[in-house]
């Protein structure tokens, strides 16, 4: 039986989107909900993250902005609308270094400061470098798995083109033709298409441009690749561990059947401690485990009273 799992998104599947900090270009990405949230901000050469809860986004807000009182959840709202994207308005971002005692790398802290209900509300996002695999599973992997789908979906487009010129084809060699010629198109040719798309002007704007990875009709890919591959990597976690319950299984079920062959029934025969033993012990309930063997009732081989 394949294992039932509830699907729930982390910040692996989540889409890059681009944060713009004193003219600089940033990738940004964050999940959030009522109880906190986390994020990761990139340059595309090091990463850094945080993940905070209710109880310490309340402290930190506490401590930035003493003044403010409103409650927990609405403040990780105001908070996660600007990270997400949802708001850009009367918002402004700057980093900060942070100094560090250990070996966990340059911490940096991004200070956002918006308003909350016509007042100042300041934030700081304390965030600690990640390493290199923390690149490849967030940036890299993600990247070439992008790349791969688009180039699935290049090939599809590819054929599905080569289907349209055959119709047409059949069109015209029944006498149909167009009643307007600026509409006619030549053959789909995938190695000439390929070229042009090489010298074209937009190819050359695309290189000096904000990374391709934030624009939308991308970024909706890379989302649903990266919820796919989640919920794949998901399954074979939990696939994985229920292969290495087999087994503790196979072992409770020979101690189980152990512990009931040795025990004695009871005086009336009709009852054993067997029964009484917990549901989890009782051989009848583990699977593939077969019920201890009744002991076959013997007479004595001389009656009691012809003895006396």
């Amino acid at each position: 039986m394949n294992p039932v799992m509830k699907w729930k998104a982390n910040l692996q599947s989540a889409a890059w989107r681009p944060l713009i900090v004193a003219g600089d270009t940033y990738l940004l990405k964050s999940v959030a909900d009522d109880t906190g949230y986390h994020l990761a901000v990139s340059d595309l050469v090091s990463i850094w993250f945080e993940q905070i809860d209710a109880n310490d986004f309340h402290a930190r807000s506490k401590e930035i902005n003493p003044k403010v009182e409103a409650p927990v959840t609405r403040l990780i709202r105001h908070v996660s609308s600007f990270i997400k994207g949802e708001q850009s308005d009367d918002c402004d971002y700057r980093f900060s270094k942070v100094a560090t005692d250990d070996d966990s790398g340059p911490a940096v802290t991004l200070h956002l400061k918006t308003k909350l209900a016509s007042l100042p509300y300041k934030w700081e996002f304390r965030l600690q470098q990640g390493n290199v695999a923390d690149v490849s599973t967030h940036l890299l992997c993600p990247l070439l798995l992008t790349a791969g789908e688009l180039q699935r979906r290049t090939e599809e487009l590819h054929q599905l083109l080569k289907k349209k010129d055959k119709e047409l084809a059949e069109y015209k060699s029944t006498g149909t033709r167009l009643t307007r010629r600026h509409l006619e198109t030549s053959s789909f040719d995938a190695g000439v298409f390929d070229n042009e798309m090489l010298v074209s002007k937009n190819f050359s704007s695309l290189l000096t441009s904000s990374p391709a990875l934030c624009a939308k009709p991308i970024s909706a890919v890379y989302k649903s690749v990266m919820q796919q591959h989640q919920m794949h990597q998901q399954q074979s976690d939990l696939a994985a561990d229920m292969d290495e319950l087999d087994p503790l299984d196979e072992v409770m079920a020979s101690y189980s059947q152990e512990l009931a062959s040795s025990l004695i029934p009871g005086p009336t025969g009709s009852s054993s401690y067997t029964y009484h033993l917990p549901a989890s012990l009782v051989p009848s309930t583990v699977s593939g485990a077969e019920p201890p063997a009744k002991r076959p009732f013997r007479s004595p081989p001389i009656s009691p009273r012809k003895a006396g």
